[in-house]
């Protein structure tokens, strides 16, 4: 979750009640607008109420704002929506240097005494400056190599053909990803650029992704076509029944 200025709180609680007004003009439910837009039921009612606590990045906010708006023709309010929150800086106490009493100076000057006195001794000491005898190393004899038998190749094992789905998205861009194994919400969140997750279903599969065009999908290890364009929500669902073999 994103933590935002009052303003864009403010700004989305002012947007969310022209949107209200221009569904409830048209005689649209909720339901109907996730229909048209793909954008899940709960965030289009945080959008209404201005309820930032539940919905993605301010960016994928917008989005949002842009689909609803053009379902119930208010297409210019996405832009009056601020995307840069006012950044809150923290001063902090210059750190203090330590400073050195009278006992610190004391025990540095113990410590330089008992240095010298080392070294001297380390110099003065004859049997310290004797030189050991060099040990007398005679080569060790030569064992014969033995030259490892080849092990024949072993002959692959057969393709298993797969019990379930697999589904595998990665990211080019930051993008907002709400993922459903069969029936159930099994990630929502932030995928970072770079960033890939997998996940296995018995029957069904199906995902939301809130900027397309930064994200790559992989159906059962076979890349599918691109998803849509940068900023572009879309939803995409799979069955086992439609799912193709691993190559």
């Amino acid at each position: 979750m994103v933590v935002t200025n009052g303003e864009q709180a403010h700004k989305l609680a002012e947007i969310g009640a022209k949107l209200r007004e221009g569904r409830q003009i048209k005689a649209l439910s909720l339901d109907q607008i996730t229909s048209a837009t793909l954008i899940p039921e709960r965030h289009l009612r945080a959008i209404e109420e201005g309820d930032m606590s539940v919905l993605p990045e301010p960016v994928y906010i917008q989005g949002f704002i842009r689909k609803y708006g053009s379902a119930v023709g208010l297409e210019d309010l996405a832009e009056q929506f601020p995307l840069a929150a006012e950044a809150e800086v923290l001063l902090q106490p210059p750190s203090k240097s330590p400073e050195l009493r009278p006992f610190h100076l004391y025990a540095v000057y113990v410590l330089m005494v008992v240095g010298a006195v080392s070294l001297l001794a380390a110099v003065f000491d004859p049997m310290r400056r004797a030189t050991p005898p060099k040990p007398n190393l005679a080569p060790a004899a030569e064992l014969p190599v033995e030259t490892p038998t080849p092990t024949p190749p072993s002959e692959p094992l057969p393709a298993v053909p797969p019990s379930g789905l697999s589904l595998e998205l990665a990211a080019t861009d930051i993008a907002w990803l709400q993922v459903t194994v069969d029936g159930e919400i099994a990630f929502e969140g932030m995928l970072a650029a770079g960033e890939s997750r997998t996940w296995q279903a018995k029957s069904q599969l199906s995902f939301v992704v809130g900027n397309a065009g930064a994200v790559q999908a992989k159906k059962n290890g076979q890349e599918l076509p691109p998803l849509g364009a940068p900023g572009e929500v879309v939803e995409q669902n799979f069955t086992l029944d439609e799912a193709p073999a691993s190559p």
